[in-house]
């Protein structure tokens, strides 16, 4: 099941990756390119090994997608974005380490953002313009300058190994074949 669902993952993530990448306007250069198709197929295999996990533990379909729904919107409420982590109440401070957004959207804004330059807004109307910003103040005010996107997906797979295992030693301990 994990070969087909990492083929299934990477033809994904290259098709609408693709298409997505070239479509918004992302940075144009070859390898940041191949880094987000690569980081694109890295967290949609952790979140469907997560869902594995999910659903072989609540066999009730309804019920998988409500528990699997929750968490990933608590990932993403966590992963730095919405809310920086300083300013996360430190009793959900540990969902940011382990969600898998953080992880790969950091590496997404690092992708894209790291050693970039954002030209000068010209004034409007009588309305000041804005200055040139460069994309590692971006990563600052994210608080993403402190991570490494290799790292990050160092992590990546160890989540996609931690998922499929679990997944796997749960199947063995708690599945039969006989219903």
């Amino acid at each position: 099941h994990s070969l087909v669902g990492f083929v299934m993952a990477f033809i994904l993530a290259l098709t609408a990756g693709s298409i997505n990448y070239w479509l918004v306007g992302y940075n144009s250069e070859f390898g940041r390119y191949c880094f987000f198709i690569f980081n694109l197929f890295l967290s949609l295999t952790v979140a469907e090994g997560m869902m594995t996990l999910i659903a072989s533990i609540i066999p009730i379909l309804i019920l998988a997608f409500a528990v699997a729904a929750c968490l990933y919107g608590a990932f993403m409420v966590v992963m730095g974005f919405f809310i920086r982590l300083d300013n996360i109440g430190w009793w959900w401070r540990w969902m940011h380490y382990i969600s898998l957004h953080s992880y790969s959207f950091s590496s997404f804004m690092i992708n894209e953002f790291s050693g970039t330059e954002w030209p000068a807004c010209p004034p409007v109307d009588g309305q000041p313009g804005t200055p040139a910003i460069s994309g590692d103040q971006v990563l600052e005010r994210y608080d993403y300058d402190q991570f490494n996107m290799w790292v990050n997906c160092g992590i990546l797979v160890g989540m996609v190994i931690f998922y499929r295992g679990a997944t796997t030693l749960w199947q063995w301990k708690f599945h039969d074949a006989r219903k």
